[in-house]
């Protein structure tokens, strides 16, 4: 007899399943894997979400701080990604951001003005009906061609575990080059 399956949901593009004594995660390299709560599974698929996504992406906690960055974050500099005085900011705008919505935000750097503002949209008013967020093609962050003193951020505020609230998903939408990493 095959176990009975109660509880299956979806979450940041990953799968998870009620099984015997937790949850299981379909994406999970071990597909034996149980996590004994569903808030572990939830952060074993946002950290997944991270680290697949090619451009710098991250998770911003209350407190403005990056509890989990992909390699492309720390390539490009935590604080060029989202500087320190600006992480707060986004967290409580990501707050008001309805399940499933997302926000569009650009972090402008100025050279006649010292520091970084941040100005947002909600990306429902940014993309019209013939638009959609799934035909964005990430930037080639390598080539002397792409130059962009500007960058957007893609936010989504998700609540991944009750006991802590809400944590914003962020994104680089368009960034400028990475530097080369070195082998060594």
């Amino acid at each position: 007899m095959t176990p009975s399956i109660s509880v299956a949901c979806g979450f940041l593009g990953g799968t998870i399943l009620s099984a015997k004594g937790g949850y299981r995660v379909l994406q999970h390299p071990r597909p034996d894997r149980i996590f004994n709560r569903i808030a572990d599974a939830r952060w074993f698929l946002a950290i997944s979400w991270c680290d697949r996504c090619p451009d710098p992406a991250g998770i911003l906690t209350h407190d403005g701080q990056l509890s989990f960055q992909n390699q492309a974050v720390l390539t490009a500099g935590e604080t060029d990604f989202i500087p320190l005085a600006q992480r707060q900011p986004i967290f409580e705008i990501s707050r008001t951001l309805a399940p499933g919505e997302s926000a569009l935000y650009t972090i402008e750097k100025s050279s006649d003005r010292p520091g970084t503002q941040i100005s947002g949209e909600s990306l429902s008013d940014r993309l019209t009906s013939s638009h959609q967020i799934s035909s964005y093609h990430s930037p080639n962050y390598h080539s002397p061609s792409y130059q962009s003193p500007n960058h957007q951020i893609n936010i989504q505020g998700i609540e991944i575990d009750p006991r802590y609230g809400k944590v914003a998903l962020v994104k680089a939408v368009a960034m400028g080059p990475l530097p080369q990493r070195s082998p060594f």
